[in-house]
């Protein structure tokens, strides 16, 4: 695992002069706009393994804010699992650009148009109540 923080006491940076190959656990801890994580590669970043990212000192990032976790000369291929914390109704999307990584806060997608659909007709559903049928007598 690579962990470049030690907790929330201290930001932490861990420089590479060479290239990486990541194929096992980023440990990325984020406490702030100024506080948080990175690792910096002087060659190429070959990604692989899991993200992991975690929020401390009640840290709440606001949506659009963003945090360059990696930076390289090159970045080839992207991590195979994310662990990204959700809080408040956001999460973060991991961009991948030519020389970085980078979380962005966003808002945590709604569920499709058709789940939301068959979600409310359902409810609606529930929420009928059957009434009998009620059949008129002929007059005698």
């Amino acid at each position: 695992m690579l962990s470049p923080g030690n907790g929330p006491a201290a930001r932490g940076e861990i420089e590479f002069t060479n290239s990486l190959d990541l194929f096992g656990i980023l440990a990325i801890e984020l406490g702030g706009l100024n506080w948080f994580d990175q690792v910096l590669v002087g060659a190429d970043a070959n990604l692989g393994g899991t993200l992991r990212v975690s929020l401390f000192n009640n840290y709440t990032p606001e949506i659009g804010d963003s945090f360059d976790i990696v930076l390289a000369n090159a970045v080839f291929d992207g991590f195979d699992r994310l662990i990204l914390p959700q809080f408040s109704g956001r999460t973060f999307d991991v961009v991948y650009g030519a020389d970085f990584v980078r979380l962005t806060t966003t808002p945590v997608p709604l569920p499709p148009a058709g789940l939301l659909l068959a979600a409310a007709l359902g409810v609606l559903g529930l929420r009928r109540r059957a009434r009998p049928l009620r059949f008129l007598r002929p007059a005698t």
